[in-house]
């Protein structure tokens, strides 16, 4: 004997109550919200853990297969190089498998002082077999698995680059042949250097950059910005070297830099001034529109270096850095301009 019609309802409405209301939502729906649950760019969840995708192939079925067919879902992806585990290389595999014909942003960031092993090889492998995809890259690898990484990457817009290890007083020396990893790479716009990095060693092809944040010496940054004809954003820190020199006292073509931070990286030891100010008046950025710059790089005339560096009127916006000169010098050579200064002091 089948149950009344009243009956049946109430248990129907029982059974929705007590039940998964999120079950019931369409799988587009529930993918949207998965891919809520993925940090924002440049933050990547790592491969497993609660802020890992996949953690949600472990809650039932459904989410289970939601999540499998997302492929953007699994885009995205950050490798904790400090607790290597022997899954991680199975799971990155599978990872990338899932994340189909998406373009892709990897980490891969080993600690500092991290040598070169046939571990981190086979992860560098496994990630160059989707280099057709890549389109944000952080890899702080050591020297030889860089070198790798030479394969076409059309989609590559972001690079955040550099070896996990000092390298030697014999690899600074200008003129010897660089590892050329990257080249094939015509989108990259945006290179971020890590602090191991050096263009001597490694050159990346910066005729396509239009942003550069990196740390620096003063011959460094000119080697660089000798081959960044079209940089807009350069944001550089120079370290505080008494060693530093500038071999060859050559101009720098004419760049169309908006924006320029050039600060002073230590500031509590002997500073070489000859050299950062040398360094300067190489320089030619007559579209600039913003400067933040250490007082050291600017010589006895300030305001001089200043004009000479944009060729024709001044930036509207200037933050001077462990300023020595007075703030109303700079009001009375840049009216109108957003002006900074900060001392020493300060």
């Amino acid at each position: 004997m089948s149950a009344p019609p009243r009956l049946l309802e109430r248990q129907q409405l029982r059974k929705a109550l007590t039940g998964y209301p999120v079950l019931t939502l369409p799988a587009e729906v529930t993918s949207e919200i998965f891919m809520q649950f993925l940090p924002p760019y440049p933050q990547r969840p790592s491969l497993v853990g609660p802020l890992s995708p996949s953690f949600l192939l472990r809650i039932c079925r459904q989410w289970r297969d939601v999540a499998l067919a997302t492929p953007a879902l699994w885009s995205t992806v950050a490798l904790d190089m400090e607790s290597l585990h022997a899954r991680q290389l199975s799971l990155l595999n599978s990872w990338l498998q899932r994340s189909g014909h998406c373009p892709l942003s990897i980490a891969l960031v080993c600690p500092f002082n991290t040598q070169h092993t046939p571990y981190i090889t086979a992860l560098a492998e496994a990630i160059l077999t989707h280099s057709s995809r890549f389109r944000e890259m952080d890899l702080r690898i050591p020297l030889e698995d860089l070198a790798r990484f030479t394969a076409p990457m059309p989609l590559l817009r972001s690079l955040t680059v550099g070896p996990t290890q000092y390298l030697t007083a014999k690899s600074r020396i200008p003129g010897q042949l660089p590892w050329s990893p990257f080249l094939h790479a015509p989108m990259l716009k945006d290179v971020v250097l890590s602090l191991f990095f050096n263009p001597f060693c490694i050159t990346l092809p910066w005729s396509h950059v239009t942003s550069l944040t990196a740390t620096l010496f003063c011959n460094e940054a000119a080697e660089i910005l000798r081959h960044t004809t079209i940089l807009e954003i350069c944001n550089i820190d120079i370290y505080n070297s008494v060693n530093g020199n500038l071999p060859q006292v050559t101009a720098i073509t004419p760049i169309p830099v908006r924006s320029l931070r050039l600060l002073l990286k230590d500031t509590d030891h002997r500073q070489d001034t000859a050299t950062m100010q040398q360094f300067f008046s190489m320089l030619a950025f007559p579209a600039l529109e913003a400067l933040a710059v250490s007082e050291c790089f600017l010589g006895a005339d300030p305001i001089a270096a200043i004009l000479s560096l944009c060729q024709q009127g001044y930036p509207q916006r200037i933050a001077i850095h462990h300023a020595c000169t007075a703030r109303s010098v700079f009001e009375s050579a840049f009216p109108g301009a957003e002006l900074s200064v900060a001392s020493l002091e300060s």
